[in-house]
């Protein structure tokens, strides 16, 4: 079948980060160009592609990469929330 062959393709620890970071990458692509919707599903699609693979044999290595992530995400976020607030209308 054809996600079993991707997802032994993308098991091994290297691989699966280099693809949970291309998804991240997508994902504050997303951040960077609000009205573009492909980076954004295309970055959900591949993180969750790249932890589900490595869930298994890799659980520490999922954890430590979400958690990295989220690290990086919520100041991206924040900052976001705040230039909204304060965005003034024209």
């Amino acid at each position: 079948m054809v996600k079993d062959a991707i997802l032994l393709a993308i098991s091994q620890p290297a691989i699966a980060a280099g693809v949970f970071i291309a998804g991240w990458i997508g994902i504050v692509l997303e951040f960077l160009f609000p009205a573009k919707v492909i980076p954004g599903a295309l970055g959900g699609v591949l993180l969750l592609l790249s932890l589900w693979s490595l869930l298994p044999e890799h659980a520490a290595l999922s954890v430590l990469l979400a958690a990295g992530m989220t690290l990086l995400t919520v100041p991206l976020l924040w900052i976001a929330w705040r230039a909204r607030r304060n965005k003034v209308a024209r």
